[in-house]
């Protein structure tokens, strides 16, 4: 597996806790590029998520348990590495 660049991290102008960190990540695969957002609770309440990118603007709910981390794929075999994430958080 190889990793383009860095984790990115997510400017959030959306509903997000501040207990939320949001980064994105895309994944070299042999035909193109998986897109990653990566979800990291430090919340002692657990949160439920949407997610959705400017690639797949098809929304995803996701279920962020106190303390974890979530990887949710947006996105596979993409032709480019780049994509924007949209995350709203709230708790259950």
């Amino acid at each position: 597996m190889i990793l383009v660049g860095a984790l990115m991290l997510v400017a959030q102008a959306q509903s997000l806790p501040a207990c939320v960190g949001v980064a994105t990540q895309s994944r070299y695969v042999p035909f193109g590029y998986n897109h990653i957002v990566i979800l990291k609770s430090g919340c002692t309440a657990p949160q439920v998520c949407k997610v959705s990118t400017d690639v797949n603007p098809e929304v995803q709910t996701v279920d962020l348990p106190p303390g974890q981390t979530v990887e949710v794929m947006t996105y596979m075999g993409a032709a480019a590495s780049t994509f924007q994430a949209k995350v709203t958080c709230k708790a259950r």
